[in-house]
């Protein structure tokens, strides 16, 4: 680590692996790869959710949310054990296996359902979304053609209607903080152009090049592939007397829930 104190965000992460051999390369046991919805780089939302968690740091200190870019989860932790004849053929396994099967589902960009503080199983700020079960396909689908692969460790298929914003693991966020950061990504995020215009999503698959366990450190990621999602084919309503705002709680309020969010916490629009 930099001897520099760390005052922002960005400045917070593991030195990089600038020219380094990467850690599978140098012999390590295992490998770690993520399989993830995300908002595609440079988009409004994409560059208001990084804004969101510089100001989240700053105003009230790191959580785990901070570990990585925001993102909702399709196939969660992949760990993948070097074997000993076969050395690392089961991560080649995987890469092929996403690849092929991101062909065969109607993969959307999902909708935007607000904001709200879940109780369970800590509590947590979210931003709430609707994902196509197209997803949950894609994953169980995954799943059946790799679980037997060996060296390959695969969890359960995560719930996929929540964008996690600010959470910890063993302990609940302060009540007085949740309610902080849920009015600061009220003010901060920018969900205009993702609910008035569909906005622009990919999925990509992570390689995990070196975690943190350092509280707010970024782990070091490479991208393997990513591919575009649809357009989600809906839009707010686009009455010209209706204001943008007006519009967004409209499109929020119109969104279906397939799956209950397990929260106490209020939603705000």
């Amino acid at each position: 680590m930099s001897s520099k104190i760390p005052v922002t965000f960005d400045e917070f992460r593991l030195d990089p692996l600038d020219g380094a051999t990467p850690p599978h390369q140098l012999g390590e046991a295992r490998r770690i790869f993520r399989l993830c919805l995300e908002p595609t780089p440079g988009t409004c939302l994409a560059t208001s959710l990084h804004q969101f968690q510089e100001l989240s740091f700053s105003q009230c200190g790191p959580n785990r949310a901070h570990d990585s870019p925001p993102h909702i989860s399709i196939l969660g932790r992949v760990q993948i054990a070097k074997g000993a004849q076969s050395g690392w053929r089961t991560v080649d396994r995987l890469k092929t296996v996403i690849d092929q099967q991101v062909r065969f589902f109607d993969l959307r960009a999902p909708l935007f359902g607000g904001y709200t503080t879940v109780q369970r199983p800590a509590r947590s700020v979210v931003m709430l979304v609707h994902v196509s079960q197209e997803y949950a396909k894609l994953a169980r689908s995954i799943h059946r053609l790799v679980h037997t692969e060996r060296g390959i460790d695969l969890p359960v298929v995560p719930p996929m209607d929540r964008l996690y914003l600010a959470y910890n693991i063993i302990s609940s966020l302060p009540a007085a903080d949740a309610a902080k950061l849920q009015a600061l990504a009220k003010e901060t995020i920018n969900v205009r152009d993702w609910v008035l215009h569909g906005g622009s999503w990919r999925l990509s698959l992570y390689e995990v090049i070196l975690e943190s366990r350092i509280l707010g450190v970024q782990q070091q990621v490479e991208l393997v592939s990513s591919w575009p999602v649809h357009d989600n084919g809906q839009r707010a309503p686009l009455s010209p007397w209706l204001p943008a705002s007006l519009r967004v709680k409209l499109a929020v309020l119109s969104t279906k829930w397939g799956r209950n969010t397990e929260g106490d916490g209020r939603t705000d629009e």
